[in-house]
């Protein structure tokens, strides 16, 4: 019986996949290409382009810290963490995309170098969670990111 219930659970959540008919929905590409105008921007500390990219109601999961709730509370700590360090050198390393109709799944690992005034370059490995959410005027934005870092990595 047990066995019946996980196959129609993952029957259900497959089905919940399907693109329904009339509604266009993302490629690949499109959610690859928005992550790369997203994490250019987070590279350049572009606070303004980094926010209009994510929903009112986003959540950032961080490391050792509290959730980051919202788009404002997402401008705030961008702006303090830009203002006392730079991002340079960011590269995906792998990625998948997984769209299940109004929303995509982006899951990534990465390097990046974190500059800190008078410091030497930082080199970062992590990775990503994005939970990209189709808008009713079917943009696609960050509704949720969940990060961390590689074992051992540390800012």
């Amino acid at each position: 019986m047990k066995s019946f219930a996980l196959l129609l659970v993952g029957l259900l959540l497959l089905s919940s996949c399907v693109q329904q008919k009339g509604r266009p929905t993302a490629t690949r590409e499109d959610i690859e290409k928005l992550a790369t105008q997203f994490w250019a921007a987070h590279e350049k500390g572009d606070v303004e382009s980094l926010a209009a990219m994510v929903t009112e109601d986003v959540v950032i999961m961080v490391p050792n810290a509290d959730d980051l709730r919202g788009r404002s509370a997402v401008k705030q700590a961008f702006t303090q963490m830009f203002s006392s360090m730079k991002v340079t050198d960011f590269v995906i390393q792998t990625r998948e995309v997984d769209i299940c109709d109004s929303a995509a799944f982006e899951l990534a690992t990465y390097t990046e170098n974190l500059l800190f005034p008078g410091k030497p370059p930082q080199p970062i490995r992590g990775r990503y969670l994005l939970v990209w959410k189709r808008q009713p005027n079917q943009s696609w934005l960050i509704h949720r990111n969940l990060f961390n870092l590689a074992s051992g990595e540390h800012p």
